[in-house]
C-alpha cells in the first residue's frame, strides 16, 4: 500500500472569541511540586479565563495523491491521553506516532487539547485491593469536575471541526465519515462524546453518572466553542459519527446497570461501531470492571514535597458557577461502575453493533517504554530479545512486550499496527463490508486481514484466554 505524506499544521483554535462568556479553567497549586510543571504566575490555587491556553488542536492530513478542491477525506478526531493533569497535552511523542500512521493511511487528524486540572485522592479505601494493581483509592471531586470539563470541550471540538473553517484549504474533511478516539483518559472522553446519548441533548445520561456536576459546570453543550451548541438532538453531530477508537479506554454506568451494561445505551438512537486496544494488565482501567468509589466530603492530611498539607478531596470551591461541589459519596459501597475495553466489546458485539478488540497478555496501562536493546542480540534472529549484560554472548528477554502479539519491538512499531487495524476496520464501515469480517477478537494474535475483500483474517484464529474470558 503506498503511503501518504503528512503534514501537521501549528495549533489551531477552536473556541467562540478570545474569552469565551462564562468559560473557567482550574489550576491545582498542589499539583506542580510532583509533576514538576510550570507553576501557575500567582503561585497559588486559581482560574484560568483565557481559552487559547487549552482550546486548541493540531492537525494531520496527506498532502500528495490528494487534490483538496475536488476531494475530501474522512477525518478521526483523537484526544490525548495523561490523566487530566496539569502537564497533559497533545505534545506526546506516541500520540504523535500514531497521528501520523493514520495520516499516512488517508485521513485527516485531529490531535484535541483540552482543559486539565485534577486533584487525585491518595487515601486508600479500607479493605479494597484491585485484582491486577493497586487502584485503591477513591475518585475525587476534582477528579469528576476535570472529566466533566473535558467531555464539555470535546463535544465542543468535535462540533467546529465538522463545522469546519470556510477560509482552511489545506485539508478538506468528509463529514459523512468522521471517527472519534481517544488514549486513557482520552478514551474516556471520546466515548463520553460519543455513546452518552438522550433526547434532551445529552444531559440526561450525563447527568447519571456525573450527579449533581451541571449545576456547578453547566450544560453539557456549553456556548464556549466556534460552533454553537445543539438546539434540538437533532442538531448535533452524532449523525456524522462513522466509528470509535478506544485505546486502553473506560466508561462509567451507574452500578445499577452492571449485570447487564448495555442496557444503560440500549436505547441510543446512534451506536457507531468501535474498535478497542487493551492490556490485560491494565491497573488503572480494568479490561472487565471496576468499582468506582468517590472520595468522602472531609479534610484528609497527607505529605506532599516535604510539607503536611490538608485538602477536602470530597469537595470543590473553585472555577464554578455556582459552589461548592460536593462528591455523592454512598457511605455503603461503590458509587458506580466502570467497565473496560472487553465489556465494551461484548456489550456492542453481543448487540449487532460492529466491533473488535485487541489484548495484550503483557501490557498494562498503555504501551511499554521503549527498551533501546530489544532486537540487538546477535546471537538470536528474535526481536524481543536483547543481550545479557551478566554473560557474554547469551541473550534475555527485553523488557518491551506489548505489541499485541506482532513482532514490534518498539512502541513506533506498535502504534504502526495498531494504525493498519484500525485503518481497516475504519474501511470496512466505509465501504459498508463490516459484513465479511469474521473474526473480531484478537487475544495476544497478530491480524494480518486487509482490504475490504477479505474475508476473514488469513492466519488461523486460536482463542488466547489470558483475560479469562470463556465467552468468545
Amino acid at each position: 500500500m503506498a503511503l501518504f505524506h503528512v503534514l501537521k499544521t501549528e495549533p489551531i483554535y477552536y473556541y467562540k472569541n478570545q474569552f469565551p462568556t462564562g468559560y473557567q479553567d482550574v489550576h491545582y497549586r498542589l499539583n506542580f511540586c510532583p509533576f514538576n510543571c510550570p507553576e501557575p504566575p500567582n503561585n497559588a490555587t486559581g482560574c484560568d479565563n483565557d481559552a487559547s491556553n487549552e482550546l486548541y488542536y493540531y492537525v494531520y492530513y496527506p498532502t500528495n495523491f490528494v487534490d483538496y478542491s475536488t476531494c475530501s477525506l474522512p477525518a478521526l478526531i483523537i484526544f490525548h491521553s495523561g490523566g487530566f493533569s496539569e502537564c497533559s497535552s497533545p505534545d506526546q511523542d506516541g500520540l504523535d506516532y500514531f497521528c501520523t500512521a493514520m495520516a499516512a493511511r488517508g485521513f485527516v487528524v485531529f490531535s484535541v487539547s483540552y482543559r486539565v486540572g485534577v486533584l487525585t485522592d491518595p487515601t486508600p479505601i479500607p479493605g479494597v485491593i484491585h485484582p491486577v494493581g493497586p487502584k485503591q483509592q477513591r475518585v475525587s471531586a476534582q477528579q469528576m469536575l476535570a472529566i466533566y470539563r473535558a467531555c464539555q470541550d470535546a463535544r465542543g471540538a468535535i462540533r467546529s471541526i465538522i463545522l469546519g473553517n470556510p477560509s482552511e484549504i489545506r485539508f478538506k474533511i468528509n463529514t459523512n465519515y468522521v471517527f472519534v478516539g481517544g488514549m486513557s483518559a482520552g478514551s474516556l472522553i471520546a466515548m463520553n462524546a460519543v455513546y452518552y446519548q438522550s433526547q434532551d441533548t445529552h444531559q440526561a445520561m450525563i447527568d447519571a453518572v456525573f450527579p449533581n456536576i451541571s449545576s456547578s459546570l453547566g450544560s453539557i453543550n456549553p456556548d464556549f466553542y466556534y460552533a454553537p451548541p445543539p438546539i434540538l438532538p437533532s442538531d448535533d453531530y452524532l449523525p456524522n459519527i462513522a466509528g470509535v477508537l478506544n485505546l486502553w479506554g473506560s466508561m462509567f454506568i451507574p452500578k445499577t446497570d452492571l449485570a447487564m451494561p448495555y442496557s444503560f445505551f440500549s436505547s441510543n438512537r446512534y451506536k457507531p461501531p468501535i474498535i478497542s486496544f487493551a492490556g490485560v494488565q491494565d491497573p488503572i482501567f480494568d479490561i472487565h470492571s471496576q468499582p468506582i468509589y468517590f472520595s468522602l466530603n472531609t479534610s484528609t492530611s497527607f505529605p506532599l514535597c516535604g510539607v503536611t498539607l490538608s485538602q477536602n478531596f470530597g469537595k470543590e470551591t473553585h472555577c464554578l458557577i455556582s459552589s461548592p461541589y460536593i462528591s455523592p459519596h454512598a457511605p455503603l459501597g461503590e458509587d458506580e461502575e466502570g467497565i473496560g475495553s472487553e465489556t465494551i466489546y461484548h456489550m456492542f458485539d453481543d448487540n449487532s453493533t460492529f466491533a473488535e478488540l485487541y489484548l495484550d497478555c503483557e501490557m498494562g496501562h498503555g504501551l511499554d517504554t521503549d527498551d533501546p536493546a530489544c532486537g540487538t542480540c546477535t546471537s538470536s534472529t528474535n526481536p524481543f530479545l536483547k543481550p545479557d549484560p551478566g554473560s557474554s554472548g547469551s541473550c534475555i528477554q527485553c523488557s518491551y512486550q506489548s505489541n499485541f502479539g506482532t513482532r514490534a519491538n518498539s512502541q513506533m512499531l506498535t502504534f504502526d499496527y495498531i494504525a493498519g487495524r484500525t485503518a481497516t476496520f475504519f474501511q470496512a464501515i466505509i465501504t459498508s463490508t463490516t459484513g465479511v469480517v469474521g473474526n473480531k477478537k484478537f487475544v495476544e494474535q497478530i491480524n494480518n486481514r486487509y482490504g475490504c475483500g477479505a474475508p476473514d483474517n488469513p492466519t488461523s484464529f486460536i482463542p488466547n484466554t489470558c483475560d479469562g474470558d470463556t465467552h468468545q
